[in-house]
């Protein structure tokens, strides 16, 4: 007789099927300077960083089938962009030879309220929570205030659930979490607790245990992000890539990003 399943015993018992464990994709989101009519490359809108990540949201192509991805926004930068952009301009700026952008930003205050969104942090949340029942994702916006808060969540995630990392915002080997400019209105890094220092990285190499075994590449969205992506890939036993040189966050979606690095994307494995 064939040896096979006991049909009765089948019907009796409980036949357990381990539970796939669920990834945690993370996506940390850096925030804009404040507008700057002389600054010609950086931030003429407030959406630079966040955009590319919902443009794929809504596509259903970010994340996995089992992964829960987690936005970290720096809440600081655009609530600080949302009280500029939210004045109205005056005559005098509406007259400037860069006056239609300044109309501009201030009608992009006037489309968040109009969306029924109380400012740029609330729009940001409220289209999560639309890709959301688009797509059935799993997506949870959570607010970034400083730093250090983005090594300490990190470490709240169980071992081997991490399946990657991404950053999308202003870089020069360190993360910058915001924008400032000096009395020549040349733009220049923000104040130390709103870095993610790459020196840091090294100091919290016992997160390495948060990684899962099989995950995708990390991904740093950002000018000069090559030698973070590095270090990042060695003390985490992960892959990674970032560019070298600048990128143009004026492209509309996350591949010609990386296709703008100056002088190439770049590729690391463990």
């Amino acid at each position: 007789m064939a040896s096979g399943l006991n049909l009765n015993t089948a019907r009796s018992s409980k036949v357990r099927v381990k539970k796939k464990e669920e990834r945690h994709f993370i996506i940390l989101v850096g925030g804009p300077g404040l507008y700057n009519g002389s600054d010609s490359d950086h931030d003429k809108a407030w959406y630079n960083y966040i955009d590319p990540v919902m443009k794929a949201a809504k596509s259903g192509r970010l994340a996995l089938p089992d992964e829960h991805a987690h936005w970290y926004v720096y809440e600081p930068a655009y609530k600080k962009r949302w009280a500029d952009d939210v004045t109205a301009p005056s005559f005098f700026e509406r007259n400037l030879k860069d006056g239609r952008l300044q109309v501009t930003r201030h009608d992009h205050t006037k489309k968040v309220i109009a969306e029924g969104a109380s400012d740029y942090v609330d729009y940001i949340k409220k289209k999560a929570a639309t890709y959301v029942k688009q797509t059935s994702s799993k997506i949870t916006v959570h607010p970034l205030t400083f730093d250090a808060g983005f090594w300490t969540e990190l470490g709240k995630f169980p071992d081997q659930s991490i399946s990657r990392v991404w950053f999308l915002g202003h870089a020069a080997s360190d993360l910058w979490l915001s924008l400032e400019h000096d009395s020549d209105d040349v733009a220049i890094s923000p104040a130390r607790h709103e870095i993610v220092k790459r020196s840091d990285i090294s100091k919290n190499a016992a997160l390495a245990r948060k990684f899962a075994s099989a995950h995708q590449p990390s991904m740093f969205y950002g000018c000069n992000t090559q030698e973070f992506a590095q270090l990042w890939s060695r003390t985490f036993k992960v892959a990674a890539e970032g560019a070298n040189g600048k990128v143009n966050f004026n492209k509309s979606s996350l591949g010609d990003i990386e296709a703008s690095a100056t002088y190439g994307w770049k590729k690391f494995t463990p």
